[in-house]
């Protein structure tokens, strides 16, 4: 056994992440949401958590199973040198550049043996190329992560320039410009219109705290909640009596309802709403409740930065 004491002053093996944090000085970034690192002179400190609970690995003591000391970058190179299995080869080079329709092509049926996943807050792989064909946007972007070795996958169609295919660390795809997605009436084709149309839609939300949509007869609700060292929210369907609080208490309510799984998240095995969270259960029937919730959310993003922009 290593004494982590005799590496790091001030901490012992049971440290947890903002123990280490606090010891080093040094920021924390991520390779993933499990994959917490720092860099350290020309080269990187990675922190293995195991998850006991449902709390997150890295914030209870006794957690900490190693530090992978490395000259790459966390989650934009495979540790041990090796090309990733799973997505070194979905590019498909072209003439001058990137094969987008082949490139698509290759991502698609990668997502579809679920080596990788979409991250519905971008561009959708089957909306990318009608997006960038409207000339709507300045740059259109799917972004994809990989199962496997955790790294982001972004493809990008710019209105003025050749399409680019790259790899980047959680902590860099989330710095990249994202535009709003305009609504798909602008863009879609007669089809793709009327999916949207018995799709999810937007119907209320309070910044920075809940969100509302509707499918049908069924309300979808969403709440931020926080476990310490990191945010997440949880996505419910309202169950009757949740529907008759908001009939009756309208907005009031739902901030209520909010507060509630805030103190009780659903990302502790013990929270009421810990098996109501269709982001986890989804996985399990095959529907990506979070995914069609969060196109219901960008079409609305689009259209409020739209009236804001005219006023």
């Amino acid at each position: 056994m290593v004494d982590l004491g005799q590496w790091i002053a001030g901490v012992t093996n049971a440290a947890t992440l903002d123990d280490l944090k606090a010891a080093l000085e040094l920021p924390v970034r991520f390779a993933g949401f499990s994959s917490p690192y720092v860099a350290v002179g020309h080269g990187y400190a990675r922190f293995r958590f195991a998850r006991r609970d449902g709390s997150g690995g890295w914030k209870d003591p006794g957690n900490l199973t190693g530090i992978v000391v490395t000259g790459k970058t966390p989650g934009l190179t495979m540790i041990d040198g090796d090309e990733c299995p799973r997505c070194s080869d979905l590019l498909v080079r072209g003439e001058g550049g990137v094969d987008v329709d082949a490139t698509i092509g290759r991502l698609e049926v990668a997502v579809s043996s679920r080596a990788i996943e979409e991250d519905a807050h971008w561009a959708s792989l089957g909306d990318l190329t009608a997006i960038h064909a409207s000339g709507l946007m300045e740059r259109a972007e799917s972004q994809l992560r990989c199962r496997t070795c955790r790294r982001i996958i972004c493809l990008t169609l710019y209105r003025d320039g050749p399409a680019t295919f790259g790899y980047h660390v959680l902590d860099d795809a989330m710095r990249r410009p994202m535009e709003s997605i305009p609504p798909v009436e602008q863009w879609g084709s007669a089809e793709r219109i009327a999916m949207a149309q018995a799709a999810m839609q937007y119907v209320d939300h309070e910044p920075g705290s809940w969100f509302l949509a509707r499918q049908g007869d069924t309300l979808y609700f969403d709440a931020r909640y926080s476990l310490g060292v990191a945010d997440d929210s949880a996505l419910i369907a309202l169950n009757g009596e949740e529907r008759e609080g908001y009939r009756t208490g309208g907005r009031s309510y739902l901030a209520e309802l909010a507060k509630r799984m805030q103190a009780k998240p659903a990302g502790r095995r013990g929270s009421p709403y810990y098996s109501r969270d269709l982001s986890r259960r989804g996985g399990e029937s095959g529907r990506d409740y979070r995914g069609e919730f969060t196109a219901a959310i960008k079409n609305h993003t689009w259209r409020a930065e739209q009236r804001a922009r005219r006023t």
